[in-house]
């Protein structure tokens, strides 16, 4: 339950409106990071577990909260709803074969969340994600 509740609390506050087509920036990601976003729009849980390696870590820094592989792919469950009204929008700031960070703005119909995600790479794998909130508004972005 609070797995669940954790996800959507982040899904709710940080990522809310159907995403767009696809996301600007994409030409300079690496696949798998386009892989990601492609998946977390239609909550794909086959993509995330082809891509999360098996002790990969997503750590939601703004709510002190680590999830593991299995427990952010359980999350999906709430965030499949949330996605149905969400826009992604993403900007690639860095990105070689180990590391990607991208700003990724997330709007929902009632708030927006401009957040930085950082990906550590193992070639088509992610083994961690940090996900950072920069401000509360995609303003500027």
């Amino acid at each position: 339950m609070l797995k669940k509740f954790v996800f959507l609390a982040v899904s709710s506050a940080a990522m809310h409106a159907l995403f767009a087509a696809a996301p600007a920036g994409a030409a300079d990601m690496p696949p798998v990071v386009v892989r990601w976003y492609d998946a977390l729009r239609t909550a794909d849980r086959d993509v995330f577990e082809a891509i999360l390696a098996p002790q990969a870590e997503i750590s939601l820094k703004y709510l002190g909260i680590v999830q593991s592989r299995d427990e952010f792919i359980e999350s999906l469950d709430a965030w499949e709803d949330v996605a149905r009204s969400a826009e992604i929008t993403t900007q690639t700031t860095s990105a070689d074969a180990t590391s990607a960070i991208v700003e990724v703005c997330y709007r929902f119909p009632t708030n927006q969340r401009l957040n930085r995600e950082t990906f550590a790479l193992a070639g088509d794998t992610v083994t961690a994600m940090t996900q950072e909130e920069l401000a509360e508004s995609c303003d500027g972005s």
